[in-house]
């Protein structure tokens, strides 16, 4: 609704980007056109760079991934945006990056609670019993 009536409203298409993804695991262009409208708005924001992110790893673009993570990370240490790259970096195959984001999300205080409830799988077989 918050779309129809605010075509350009920022945080509501950057949450529908993610609920796409998450959701329907859409890797159609849609996901990509919202965030890329919220990123032409307001500039690449940690978190829309973390969305992008997000929507790039679910489309097989995980280099793409693991440069908007980077980008975000160095704006703000959050621990959910290295659980996005940790698993970029799995979908790339690249086990020693991994490792690094694993550590750096324990280090900033990675949490269950602090991600969304599709990606508490992804938690688990990742960070175990944590």
């Amino acid at each position: 609704k918050t779309l129809a009536s605010e075509p350009n409203q920022v945080v509501a298409l950057n949450n529908l980007a993610v609920l796409l993804i998450l959701h329907r695991n859409d890797t159609t262009p849609r996901p990509t056109e919202l965030i890329a409208k919220a990123i032409e708005r307001v500039g690449p924001q940690p978190y829309l760079l973390d969305t992008r992110a997000m929507v790039r790893t679910a489309s097989g673009k995980f280099e793409d991934a693991i440069t908007d993570v980077n980008a975000a990370l160095r704006y703000a240490q959050k621990p959910v945006y290295c659980f996005h790259a940790l698993l970029a970096e799995e979908k790339a195959e690249n086990r020693v990056k991994m490792n690094e984001f694993r550590e750096l999300a324990i280090r900033y205080g990675i949490k269950k609670n602090l991600l969304h409830p599709k990606e508490w799988p992804d938690y688990d077989r990742l960070f175990g019993g944590m």
